[in-house]
């Protein structure tokens, strides 16, 4: 069951845009218990919140962890209710991303990129039942892709034009959802993801020189459009933008 994501829309492009962004470089992985409920090294703007060290998620909400590895392997706990799908979205950046999307007894992956949305391969999944709390993990090497869902392969799934890195983000497309236990581990990107936005509180950005004589000045130019290698906050804006406008 797909569903609008205006208001989610909305959100995200004011917070992006005008609020600074919490950007945590996190060399060869992280871990994330979910103990600290300010969720301070992540994006979550709407639909999210954290409840006895549980990551929950309600309908259109997300949470994206900014950060950039190549070479995954994912693992985290997850439960869901209610009707629609759910997605755990990984090599997230501007040139696209991967979703491993479920729902009750069905997984798929799929792969978007600016070309447009693309199924990679599914799977009936027996272990994917309502209310009950699953063990997921996902092994990237190469192009190849393996799932496994409560230490059980479901799926191996290989990709002739792979993505090489990017960030990892938690989304609902309907259901409930409740996440524990994450943890990503691979190899460092080039930090695309981490890099650009303001300056950290208490720091001044650098002072902009002077245009040489006969050069328009950068900061009352009219802008350059946005292109996918942007690596700013308006960047990541539009990133979201992007995702939600597609689903």
């Amino acid at each position: 069951k797909m569903r609008p994501f205006k208001k989610t829309l909305l959100t995200i492009t004011i917070l992006l845009l005008l609020l600074p962004s919490i950007i945590f470089a996190q060399g060869n992985g992280f871990s994330e218990t979910f103990d600290d409920s300010t969720l301070a090294e992540w994006e979550a703007p709407h639909g999210v919140s954290v409840e006895n060290g549980i990551l929950k998620i309600s309908d259109d909400g997300f949470a994206l962890h900014f950060g950039d590895w190549s070479e995954i392997t994912l693992t985290l706990k997850f439960k869901f209710s209610g009707e629609g799908e759910g997605a755990v979205n990984y090599y997230f950046r501007d040139e696209g991303h991967y979703g491993f999307i479920f729902s009750e007894d069905i997984l798929y992956l799929e792969k978007e990129t600016p070309q447009g949305m693309e199924s990679l391969g599914n799977a009936k999944a027996a272990a994917l039942q309502p209310d009950t709390w699953i063990n997921l993990k996902i092994i990237v090497s190469g192009g190849q892709h393996q799932i496994y869902l409560n230490d059980e392969l479901q799926v191996t799934i290989t990709d002739s034009n792979p993505l090489e890195t990017g960030a990892v983000m938690l989304n609902s497309r309907g259901l409930t959802l409740e996440f524990d236990d994450l943890n990503v581990q691979g190899t460092p990107g080039d930090g695309a993801m981490m890099e650009g936005g303001p300056p950290p509180v208490g720091e001044e950005a650098p002072a902009a020189e002077a245009p040489a004589l006969g050069e328009a000045n950068p900061q009352t130019a009219a802008p350059a459009l946005s292109t996918p290698s942007a690596n700013s906050a308006q960047g990541q804006g539009n990133l979201m933008q992007e995702f939600f406008a597609s689903q």
